[in-house]
């Protein structure tokens, strides 16, 4: 199967990675009151997703241990992307359900899920619409600019107006467009 433009971009990125790591560590996670930006609180909060998400990892630690970092991970993405990049509820929901899947399984399906779930709202189906007219603008047999997955990020998202400016971009410029408003979100 062929991985789409956006993550063979996001994979090859080196120096763009070392600076989210340092605005990430000099930026603060948390909001004024103590919470997690686009956090709930209470259970459904996503401090509460990620002690969840080293306790899946813990779980499925089968071979003593390759999995205990994986849920530092987990967390970071939780609330790096799931928290800043979503916009809420969907941040919540992203959470639950990357913590309730199995051990190995991608977040692709958790993205498929909710972006389904939230497809009808307003406005959505225009920006899907025309994400797909793009892919297939760009799209050749040798390469994928868009796919899928690429156009849910527009239901998932909170600046969703802005990234649409993205699909003006020339079709090689679209990837690089995207993965902007994504940073953080997959390892």
């Amino acid at each position: 199967m062929m991985r789409s433009a956006i993550a063979k971009f996001a994979a090859g990125l080196r120096l763009p990675s070392a600076l989210i790591l340092f605005l990430a560590c000099s930026s603060s996670t948390t909001t004024t009151d103590g919470t997690v930006p686009g956090s709930t609180g209470g259970s459904g909060s996503l401090a509460a997703a990620c002690d969840k998400a080293k306790e899946r990892a813990t779980k499925c630690a089968v071979d003593g241990g390759s999995m205990s970092k994986q849920g530092e991970e987990d967390c970071d993405t939780i609330t790096s992307c799931f928290g800043a990049a979503f916009r809420a509820p969907l941040g919540q929901e992203m959470a639950d359900c990357y913590n309730d899947r199995g051990c190995y399984p991608t977040v692709k399906e958790c993205s498929r899920k909710v972006a389904a779930a939230h497809a009808s709202e307003d406005g959505i189906g225009t920006r899907l619409s025309r994400c797909s007219s793009k892919g297939v603008q760009c799209n050749t047999e040798k390469f994928r600019y868009l796919d899928g997955d690429d156009c849910d990020l527009f239901v998932l998202v909170r600046n969703r107006d802005e990234m649409a400016t993205c699909l003006d971009k020339p079709c090689n410029e679209v990837p690089g467009c995207l993965v902007s408003f994504t940073r953080g979100c997959w390892n």
